[in-house]
């Protein structure tokens, strides 16, 4: 009998700049943000046997889809910027589960970093 296996490739702390933020004032100087993305995959891709890129996700594809849609745009909320690069990712690999987290530093004192998830989540928060 086979293990369960499971597999995830994590696109960990990709910053793109974009101009974010509720107030004409927050939005008027770019700003990068943090993205952390997790894509399971249902089976193991067959890159881990073949070592081929095209057995796989490719994550500089990924990131170039993202640099393009996202960098230097402008969202007022990190709850939409997350959906769209969701959906970005989602639209080129749906039959794969997606987990999105952005990240920014809010303009509060003493708050050091604000994150919104979205995605595919298997289990809770």
């Amino acid at each position: 009998m086979k293990p369960n296996l499971q597999t995830m490739l994590k696109l960990q702390n990709l910053k793109l700049p974009v101009r974010i933020g509720c107030t004409d004032e927050e939005r008027a100087t770019e700003q990068f943000i943090s993205v952390n993305i997790n894509i399971f995959f249902p089976t193991p891709p067959k890159g881990c046997l073949t070592d081929n890129i095209k057995d796989t996700v490719c994550y500089a594809a990924i990131t170039k889809i993202l640099d393009n849609a996202i960098a230097h745009h402008e969202f007022q909320l990190i709850e939409h910027l997350g959906h769209k690069i969701y959906q970005l990712i989602k639209s080129s690999h749906p039959e794969l589960k997606i987990t999105v987290e952005v990240s920014k530093k809010p303009p509060i004192a003493h708050l050091n970093t604000v994150s919104f998830c979205y995605g595919d989540f298997t289990t809770s928060i």
